[in-house]
């Protein structure tokens, strides 16, 4: 049976198929208690690649984003597709990536994910 991740990348093709596996593959191998921060909410993809491998990083598990709602592209978005496949919501953290970053205090992170605004300006601002 096909992961709720692999329905979402085929259904909005925000990632690939294979992007989703080495995710997958990626939180396999993620220590106990990994902190791990995901920019860009997007549908949820990218973050329930992570969690349905390993729910028991949701507690140390954020998505950052600048967008409230709608539809896609926002922490709405991810909450709407994490509703459906029935995961705890990570924590989601309402912000401009950078400015979130200046003032995190949730410890080192162990895995980080970038992927917002792909204006070239805002990738190298992320990073």
């Amino acid at each position: 049976m096909d992961s709720a991740a692999l329905k979402l990348s085929r259904a909005f093709g925000f990632l690939y198929e294979k992007e989703v596996k080495t995710l997958n593959a990626i939180a396999s191998k993620l220590p106990d208690r990994a902190v791990c921060v995901n920019i860009g909410a997007g549908t949820g993809t990218s973050a329930m690649a992570i969690l349905e491998i390993r729910p028991e990083l949701t507690d140390t598990f954020y998505t950052v984003d600048f967008c409230e709602s709608g539809p896609l592209g926002s922490l709405q978005g991810e909450r709407n597709e994490f509703d459906v496949a029935k995961m705890r919501y990570p924590n989601q953290i309402l912000g401009d990536s950078f400015e979130v970053s200046r003032r995190w205090s949730h410890g080192l992170i162990d895995y980080l994910f970038i992927d917002a605004n792909h204006d070239r300006e805002f990738v190298i601002r992320d990073i």
